[in-house]
């Protein structure tokens, strides 16, 4: 693997190339069609990721630093590495052009450069979370805002690191760039949310017992494996092609190395979706752009409080005159009907 993308492409190209039938057009136009609804769904998400952060106050929080960092590196995604892989997909060049080849390069250093940004601040995500909600007190001492700048500079610094490992002339690069750009990230993203997992199963069979608690912990489990697994499809199977690749041994079908590929850009697509819907402030922001106000969480949380008041009130109302249209038992006497204008009204209310 000289050049783990850039070869990644070479390999795919050759492919396309020695078999001009119908069924690789399909593909080619599949794929195509693919990248190029992703790379719009991607900037859309993630821009209105950046426009919340930025027309919310309360949404600047630390937490969400990481949050914008990691819709930084999708948006350079869809910006730089999607139009170029579509343009490879369309033509079927291979490069043939002059300065191909140093373009080449280019094209193989910035593509793994977002995707391995993108998977560091997927794994910062899962850090910060892991740390607020089991040492919820600490978090805000140890994590300031200095620190979290300091902490996606890292990253992106680590992402640059192991994208240049490309050009190094080393035969066994490959297996050190899978280990740095997956495997450790992965690690460190199983372990935050088995943790956070345990920390809210705990804390939720202290304070509530029966069905709340297995709803709570059914839902805390869920969005565990669905940002996991996630993860895990998106970017396996990319990370095994480089790696039999490297190997020289198998040459996987174009099929596969589109799917794969595409997998990849697909997960820069539905972060947003993952990070920022999760959060019932993301949504209540987003519904408010959606609906040309500025975003104003502090408004929104007191028609929120009210309507809820409003409600209990509404229920407390129903409960009363349920009690007084129904008749007292007497003593030793079998219990008269309720009164079902009563029982109507009841089910209107609730």
């Amino acid at each position: 693997m000289a050049n783990l993308s850039s070869n990644y492409s070479d390999e795919l190209s050759s492919g396309l190339g020695s078999k001009q039938d119908l069924a690789d057009l399909h593909v080619v136009v599949l794929s195509t069609s693919f990248i190029g609804i992703l790379s719009v769904l991607t900037l859309v998400g993630n821009f209105m990721v950046l426009a919340t952060f930025c027309m919310c106050k309360e949404l600047r929080s630390i937490t969400n630093y990481f949050l914008v960092s990691l819709s930084v590196a999708d948006i350079l995604t869809a910006v730089l590495s999607m139009p170029i892989f579509l343009v490879l997909r369309i033509t079927n060049d291979k490069w043939n052009f002059p300065g191909g080849q140093g373009f080449a390069m280019i094209f193989g250093t910035v593509d793994m450069l977002c995707g391995t940004a993108s998977i560091w601040n997927l794994c910062l995500v899962s850090l910060d979370r892991f740390l607020a909600i089991s040492m919820p007190l600490k978090h805000m001492v140890i994590l300031t805002p200095s620190r979290a700048v300091f902490v996606i500079i890292v990253a992106w610094a680590l992402a640059l690191g192991v994208s240049s490992l490309i050009h190094v002339t080393w035969a066994h690069k490959a297996y050190l760039i899978v280990t740095l750009s997956f495997f450790v990230p992965l690690a460190l993203i199983v372990f935050s949310y088995v943790k956070i997992y345990q920390v809210k199963t705990a804390t939720s069979s202290l304070r509530r017992t029966g069905g709340t608690k297995f709803k709570r912990d059914f839902r805390t489990a869920r969005q565990m494996i669905i940002v996991i697994g996630s993860f895990i499809i998106c970017w396996f199977g990319f990370f095994v092609v480089n790696v039999v690749l490297a190997s020289r041994k198998v040459n996987p079908s174009p099929v596969i190395l589109n799917l794969v590929k595409a997998l990849t850009y697909l997960n820069s697509c539905i972060n947003p979706l993952l990070f920022t819907f999760i959060s019932q402030k993301f949504k209540i922001a987003f519904s408010q752009i959606f609906r040309c106000q500025k975003p104003d969480l502090r408004s929104a949380t007191r028609h929120t409080n009210s309507t809820i008041r409003r409600q209990s009130q509404s229920r407390r109302n129903c409960y009363s005159v349920i009690s007084s249209n129904s008749p007292s038992p007497a003593p030793n006497r079998r219990l008269l009907p309720i009164n079902e204008e009563a029982l109507i009204e009841k089910e209107t209310c609730l």
